[in-house]
């Protein structure tokens, strides 16, 4: 039979202690980037749906969506420009990317309602690539960029031939 003595039952008291405190600060510092991912998708859902509908000319509902997305980049610009998940917390530009984001929405919103749709099409179309660029600056690296970087190097003209050819 093993008997502690008081120092050995206070260094395993504190060695319990230390593995506890570790293993819940981590998910603690992750929620916030994991918070800040589900809001980003939420926009970013939004901003997509309205790429699509302006692409096929439906304004109407294009319209829906980018009030929808320059809502949710408003929402993302108040909730996190001055107060960064901790992964992107020494981002220099954290704060411009947050409030451009927001702008961006804006500008491409009142260019719908003034019926320019190219226009509203130009303003959004680096989004993607620029939060892509955000993400592998601060060493994060999503499964939208690895969909991200196969769109860029895909030449959709020919995927497009080979389909017509499977008739």
């Amino acid at each position: 039979m093993v008997i502690f003595s008081k120092i050995h039952r206070l260094l395993l008291g504190l060695y319990v202690a230390a593995v506890c405190i570790v293993t819940m600060a981590v998910p603690g510092m992750a929620a916030s980037i994991h918070d800040f991912n589900g809001a980003l998708d939420g926009t970013m859902r939004h901003y997509r749906w309205a790429g699509f509908y302006l692409r096929t000319g439906n304004i109407a509902l294009a319209q829906l969506e980018l009030d929808a997305f320059a809502a949710g980049a408003g929402q993302l610009s108040d909730r996190y420009a001055l107060s960064p998940p901790d992964l992107f917390a020494r981002d220099g530009n954290w704060r411009g990317h947050m409030e451009s984001l927001a702008a961006v929405g804006r500008d491409a919103v009142a260019s719908v309602e003034a019926g320019d749709i190219e226009q509203a099409r130009r303003i959004l179309a680096p989004i993607r690539k620029r939060i892509g660029a955000l993400r592998r600056g601060n060493g994060l690296f999503l499964f939208a960029d690895c969909i991200d970087m196969r769109t860029a190097v895909t030449n959709w003209s020919t995927v497009a031939a080979g389909f017509s050819q499977l008739r």
